[in-house]
């Protein structure tokens, strides 16, 4: 769990010192997603919001939080269970911009993120995982990369569309087993510039 935490900061740190202060304010895009949370045993929800604040050309750093369904799955010596983890998630992405021209923009994002725990439940039962005696992480660190485009619509608004990788770093159950979040989320929505 430290190994994975310090590999979180290592990728965010280099990121804010990206940034241009005096570019924060002038051109910061504020932007709301919803989607699927997708994984091998479970599909969820994923809802949150953005705020991207641009630097070098191309780059910035995209800070969010949402709320994400996710899950695993376990195979012990009773078989397979599905674990149905929801977190409030808080990330903090580098977004690498491709210039095209145009209405188009598409961007590459890439960084950590962390997942707080707010409910487990065992998929298919209506018991918790406190009710079986399984101790879930109440921390998920992830690695996160996707890409994704945005399609300039009016003046300052836009449609955002985005496709997401999360690799969990750390196994969801404290005592045993191996299993870790890997999550794909697929998001809409839409971005304002705010400044």
């Amino acid at each position: 769990m430290v190994r994975a935490t310090l590999f979180a900061a290592v990728l965010l740190v280099p990121v804010t010192g990206l940034l241009d202060t005096a570019q924060l304010a002038a051109q910061a895009t504020l932007a709301v997603r919803g989607g699927a949370s997708i994984v091998d045993s479970r599909t969820g929800l994923n809802l949150g919001a953005s705020v991207t604040f641009p630097s070098l050309g191309n780059l910035g750093l995209q800070v969010g939080g949402a709320y994400v369904q996710r899950g695993a799955t376990a195979t012990g010596p009773g078989g397979s269970v599905i674990f149905a983890i929801d977190y409030v998630e808080i990330s903090g992405l580098l977004s690498i911009g491709v210039p095209l021209g145009g209405a188009i923009s598409p961007h590459f994002l890439v960084g950590p993120a962390f997942a707080f725990k707010t409910g487990c439940e065992l998929e298919g039962s209506p018991s918790s995982c406190a009710d079986v005696d399984v101790n879930i992480q109440w921390i998920d660190v992830g690695a996160v990369g996707g890409m994704g485009v945005d399609i300039g619509t009016s003046g300052a608004i836009s449609i955002t569309l985005d496709v997401l990788y999360t690799a969990g770093l750390v196994p969801i159950e404290k005592e045993a087993g191996n299993a870790r979040n890997r999550t794909w989320s697929i998001l809409a929505g839409a971005a304002l510039s705010i400044g």
